[in-house]
């Protein structure tokens, strides 16, 4: 079964490393994935790839910005009716729990790329002692 464009995907190469990303182009001598701003091109994809784990993820952003429009189209609805409250107490909590899902992920993937260094010294408001 080959990924299909715009499935996320995780990829086991036959040298041991690993990708993921979404795909844009597949097939047997070149692909195309997209992560994390980063493209990532695979040459002879039938050789190099051991493995292709699908993953059924949906763009996280994209889930919350659907959700919200639900959210504001019920709000927007007449009030009163006991339907519409229940729907909008669901849409409330899928939109909270879509934002601490992404939050989570954006905790988990933070990667520190530099740490400045601590020059220590003598503050320039002491006066020298003279000699």
């Amino acid at each position: 079964m080959k990924p299909t464009i715009g499935q996320h995907i995780h990829i086991l190469f036959t040298n041991g490393t690993t990708a993921n990303g979404i795909v844009e182009l597949w097939s047997d001598k070149e692909s195309h994935l997209k992560s994390n701003n980063n493209d990532i091109i695979i040459y002879n994809t039938i050789q190099n790839v051991m493995m292709i784990m699908l993953l059924n993820k949906e763009h996280k952003e994209n889930n919350i910005e659907i959700l919200q429009k639900k959210f504001e189209e019920t709000y927007q609805a007449p009030s009163g009716d006991e339907l519409r409250d229940k729907n909008l107490v669901q849409l409330k909590n899928l939109l909270n729990k879509q934002e601490k899902e992404n939050i989570a992920l954006k905790l988990r993937s933070h990667h520190i790329t530099d740490v400045a260094g601590v020059k220590y010294g003598v503050p320039g408001f002491f006066e020298k002692q003279g000699t």
